[in-house]
């Protein structure tokens, strides 16, 4: 599980976005390595998950106000205009798990509504 925050920095958690970077040249690096054994590495990248409780457990504390209306900011930036839920991240983890996808390795998924695509 990598994030979003490897294509959008946010100067906040400068340390967070630099480890998921690293988990993404990772993911690639294991690919092309494990790759000739068969092995398949691909990366998630999520943006807001709102139904997760990465924000009350961050050092903030955010309380479930403050989800709310994180919530809400960024889907208004997702150009889905709707936050994530647990169940897109899912279901990309189990096709990506799965027979279906035995050609793709290597990869990095968004999974973030097209945040990315922001501005």
């Amino acid at each position: 599980m990598s994030s979003i925050r490897t294509t959008i920095p946010q100067p906040e958690v400068v340390v967070y976005c630099m480890a998921k970077v690293a988990i993404d040249m990772l993911t690639k690096c294991l690919a092309k390595e494990l790759g000739l054994h068969g092995v398949r590495v691909n990366a998630i990248n999520p943006g807001f998950i709102d139904d997760t409780n990465i924000l009350r457990n961050s050092s903030r504390k955010f309380t479930d106000e403050d989800q709310k209306k994180f919530a809400n900011k960024y889907a208004n930036l997702a150009h889905l205009k709707r936050a994530g839920k647990l169940s897109d991240v899912v279901s990309l983890l189990l096709f990506l798990a799965s027979d279906e996808a035995s050609y793709i390795t290597g990869s990095i998924n968004n999974v973030d509504g097209g945040y990315h695509l922001y501005p």
